[in-house]
């Protein structure tokens, strides 16, 4: 995203926040989850410009300009940080064992599919160089989501999930953060035509 330059694009969330965020809406706990979820639509919407539904009404009801649109993924990450903690909270919580099993095989089909999705795109070799643990933290993070399922509450579990997400941030920002430091980000390498 962005007006052609790599520093514009340099936001992203990666599999286990989506994941956890999924965990997030499967309980008890759905009406704490829909503003930020509502939240997160309307500006995902707005990343897109003013060729979308709410783009549009910004554009047309506000005297904000959409210069760079994508810049309100920015504020929507946040949004997406929220439910990526209610999932923590709702994984690592009390939940009747249906729901648990629901929510396990949600989060895990949706993991499964991103993986796949991921590692085809890396494997491309259209994106910039990134390692196997990419894709090894969100797996980790599911196989922490099904022992959940299986143990229920724990403590050392909510410290698993925030660990790993912390170390697929880490794992998808180490090559990319210095060419930003730099000043010079590799557009042809971010950005393939």
């Amino acid at each position: 995203a962005g007006p052609g330059y790599a520093s514009e694009g340099a936001r992203a969330a990666g599999i286990g926040a989506f994941a956890l965020a999924i965990a997030g809406l499967v309980g008890p706990r759905l009406r704490r989850a829909l503003p930020p979820l509502l939240s997160l639509a309307v500006l995902v919407d707005c990343a897109f410009g003013d060729t979308h539904p709410f783009g549009w009404a910004v554009k047309q009801l506000s005297p904000f300009s959409l210069s760079a649109p994508a810049r309100a993924l920015d504020v929507a990450l946040v949004f997406l940080a929220v439910l990526a903690a209610l999932g923590v909270d709702a994984v690592a919580g009390r939940l009747a064992r249906r729901a648990r099993a629901l929510r396990t095989v949600l989060v895990a089909a949706a993991t499964i599919a991103m993986l796949l999705a991921v590692h085809g795109w890396l494997s491309a070799g259209n994106f910039l160089e990134v390692g196997p643990d990419a894709q090894l933290f969100p797996a980790a993070l599911l196989v922490v989501v099904a022992i959940a399922a299986l143990r229920g509450r724990s403590r050392a579990l909510r410290l698993a999930l925030v660990a790993l997400l912390f170390l697929e941030t880490f794992a998808w920002n180490r090559h990319f953060v210095p060419w930003l430091l730099r000043n010079n980000a590799p557009t042809d390498v971010a950005y393939p035509r």
